[in-house]
């Protein structure tokens, strides 16, 4: 149904840890008392858009037809956006460009609130599907409550929000808010398995506790490599890699993860590594452990170096992604200067003020 290695929202029949608010809204319903309008607030990547495409099929879905079956037509049809009453309003290509644009834009609600003045295709009422509510830009927003104030006869708008504070006051008081919590351990695990066959139980449960909560991320996190880089960048900081400078390995495992992921990430991938140097550092427990071996490369990456060290390099790395974005810094720049703090290892009682890579720099090919 998809050429990408996980299905889009719509065409997911995996929609678990939500039946609360399934529940809810189904209640809501049947009751004939159904607000038109619904804000789906939680955070990104535990499947609100999932959610709301299984609302969708539900409310549009005949009586003979399973929504939830994936052979079936209601199922097809929302997967492919090919049914009448149901009108997606979300970030599409610039039309110039080609490129996808940072918002939602107004001639996408104008298109949308166009199609909302022809006649229904069927009985079972309209559906707008916006994804998401704090993507719209001031324009777009402004021109989305024409269809929170006077809402077309038997439609129901579907908002997914990944942050409320983005969303317009006004939009926000003319919906019913429908909180979605994080899944848990189990609950990640049981999304993400069936998407990761390749991937032997201890991995798959690994990366749903990087998750926190949200499937979208861990099989995010499972696209772009970040358990194998997480080990390769153990290598690296212990010493072990196949490289005579550990600074220039360091910076090499970070360089080819941000190659095939974003800044974000690779931020999140050193900030990670830094966490978990320092709670073994700090005689923290470490639970199970996310590769093969952990422990023993996190124990000789801290030997001799303070727990002190290790949380100030965190707070100093912490803010890495957002200097790239607000500062329009030079990412390998920046990855260049954390490898060598990284690499850079004081010791207990060494009283040195300034660190050992200002006084002599390694050569880096960046």
């Amino acid at each position: 149904m998809t050429d990408l290695p996980f299905p889009r929202p719509r065409e997911n029949p995996l929609c678990l840890g939500h039946d609360r608010a399934f529940d809810l809204f189904e209640r809501a319903r049947h009751s004939g008392r159904l607000p038109h309008a619904w804000l789906l607030q939680g955070p990104r990547g535990i499947g609100k858009a999932t959610f709301a495409f299984r609302l969708a099929r539900h409310m549009l879905a005949p009586s003979d037809q399973n929504p939830d079956d994936p052979q079936s037509a209601i199922f097809r049809q929302v997967a492919h956006l090919s049914h009448g009453d149901l009108h997606l309003i979300n970030r599409r290509p610039h039309p110039r460009t080609g490129r996808m644009q940072s918002h939602i834009v107004i001639e996408t609600v104008r298109e949308v609130i166009d199609k909302l003045h022809e006649t229904a295709s069927g009985r079972r009422g309209r559906v707008v599907l916006v994804d998401a509510a704090d993507l719209f830009n001031t324009n777009a927003a402004n021109g989305f409550l024409k269809i929170l104030e006077e809402p077309p006869p038997q439609t129901v708008v579907l908002l997914v929000c990944h942050r409320p504070g983005a969303v317009l006051p006004t939009i926000r008081s003319r919906c019913a808010q429908l909180n979605l919590r994080p899944l848990s351990l189990d609950g990640t695990v049981d999304v993400i398995g069936p998407w990761l066959p390749d991937r032997q139980p201890d991995r798959i449960e690994a990366l749903a506790r990087l998750a926190d909560g949200s499937p979208g991320r861990a099989l995010k996190l499972a696209l772009t490599g970040f358990l194998e880089a997480y080990a390769g960048l153990l290598d690296a900081a212990a010493g072990t890699a196949d490289h005579d400078l550990p600074s220039q390995a360091i910076f090499d495992v970070l360089t080819e993860f941000y190659g095939r992921s974003d800044i974000h990430m690779t931020a999140e991938l050193l900030g990670q590594t830094l966490h978990r140097v320092a709670l073994l550092s700090g005689g923290a427990d470490l639970g199970r452990p996310l590769v093969e071996h952990e422990e023993q490369r996190l124990a000789t990456i801290s030997a001799g170096s303070p727990l002190d060290h290790w949380t100030s390099l965190w707070n100093k790395l912490n803010g890495l992604a957002s200097r790239v974005d607000k500062l329009n810094n030079d990412p390998r720049q920046e990855l260049m200067l954390a490898a060598m703090m990284f690499a850079d290892r004081p010791t207990h009682g060494s009283g040195s003020s300034a660190p050992s890579f200002l006084a002599a720099r390694e050569p880096f090919p960046i």
